[in-house]
């Protein structure tokens, strides 16, 4: 199985704070969706995957989430969902579903997401697992 690898993003959130610490070894950045409707990436450093390098540091990161601020993370398969024409979903449609959806229930928004992908797709086969998670903030 060359050119393999295995990403992860890791994360501890305090409950009585809203801090959440992380590192990111190589995943999709996830979005943090705040309940003034701005909707960003997490910082663009996003490590490597997993034992790619031996020496590598990886970079603690911390994020501060307000009550009612949403933590939106996904796989690859996501965002590289090839539809008839070769054409991946992309960053950018899944901004637009996460923008159209961001008020929803964090169920809903991730049903949402999970359809616009399979509706983009349509019949072509997966190439890649579809894994969504939102974490919503209530303080």
């Amino acid at each position: 199985l060359r050119n393999m690898f295995v990403t992860l993003v890791y994360g501890r959130l305090t409950l009585s704070t809203g801090a959440l610490e992380y590192c990111n070894a190589g995943h999709n950045l996830p979005l943090i969706i705040r309940t003034d409707g701005d909707i960003s990436f997490t910082d663009k450093s996003k490590g490597i995957g997993l034992c790619l390098k031996a020496d590598f540091e990886y970079r603690q990161q911390t994020l501060q989430l307000s009550q009612g601020d949403t933590l939106f993370m996904y796989t690859d398969g996501i965002t590289e969902a090839v539809n008839s024409d070769g054409v991946m979903f992309g960053e950018e449609n899944l901004l637009d579903v996460v923008r159209t959806h961001s008020d929803s229930e964090v169920a809903s928004l991730i049903e949402s997401v999970r359809d616009e992908v399979e509706q983009y797709v349509g019949n072509e086969p997966k190439s890649d697992d579809l894994t969504l998670m939102a974490l919503r903030y209530v303080g």
